[in-house]
């Protein structure tokens, strides 16, 4: 990188001495540029031939010097062309696009239950089963449209539901469609409401308690209500 650039600053430097110099015909030579200048300079060449070079100067003073001289000079009826080499670089803006992150996925937990749908109607558990090697149990689900079911597919461990999952095996073909398989994602609902204790009643509409009964002993079960407040 260090060499680079002090590379680049001494080109910069001597674009600050040198001069544009453009001919009207190819240039095949140093001396079809170099006889219209003097003092101490050397003609730097383009690599392929050109119609235009550079000619670097000792100092800016040289430089300044043979540019107010060249002007009005003619080559074939056509004008020389000389002008201070450009030392500025435009540097143009670059635009760049906004990257907007996505979303990030939550990782899906794989089971053993899988979703597979695109089952043709009509398709038997039986099919199903000898289809999907290490199937234990399936559980077929309403059709989603007029030709279409899908079903949850319990698989005996969780590494062989998952090898359907990261494709790792061909998935099955039932009825010449194949079908799809992706991760069980149905929230589990759980009842809120928690089953409460029943509380007995005697026949007043009074609870009974322990004390009754140990006291009266099965005489307190002759008239008792059961209540479970759900």
């Amino acid at each position: 990188m260090k060499k680079l650039e002090e590379k680049r600053q001494k080109r910069q430097k001597e674009k600050e001495r040198a001069l544009y110099v453009r001919l009207p015909h190819t240039i095949k030579k140093e001396e079809d540029v170099a006889k219209f200048f003097t003092g101490n300079f050397k003609v730097n060449l383009l690599r392929q031939s050109s119609r235009y070079c550079y000619v670097i100067f000792s100092d800016v003073k040289e430089k300044m010097k043979n540019l107010k001289a060249a002007k009005g000079i003619q080559v074939n009826g056509k004008r020389l062309v000389v002008a201070p080499a450009v030392t500025k670089v435009e540097t143009k803006p670059i635009n760049r696009k906004k990257i907007v992150p996505g979303k990030i996925k939550e990782d899906v937990k794989v089971t053993k239950n899988i979703f597979v749908s695109n089952i043709k109607c009509g398709t038997k558990i039986q099919d199903l089963r000898a289809a999907i090697p290490g199937c234990l149990s399936i559980k077929m689900l309403k059709p989603y449209s007029e030709n279409s079911r899908a079903a949850i597919v319990r698989m005996e461990s969780g590494q062989l539901a998952a090898q359907y999952l990261l494709r790792s095996v061909e998935l099955p073909v039932v009825g010449e469609r194949q079908l799809r398989m992706n991760p069980d994602t149905r929230e589990r609902i759980r009842s809120r409401n928690k089953s409460k204790p029943f509380k007995i009643y005697d026949g007043d509409g009074r609870p009974c308690t322990k004390e009754i009964f140990s006291k009266r002993g099965n005489e307190a079960l002759d008239h008792i209500v059961l209540e479970n407040n759900m």
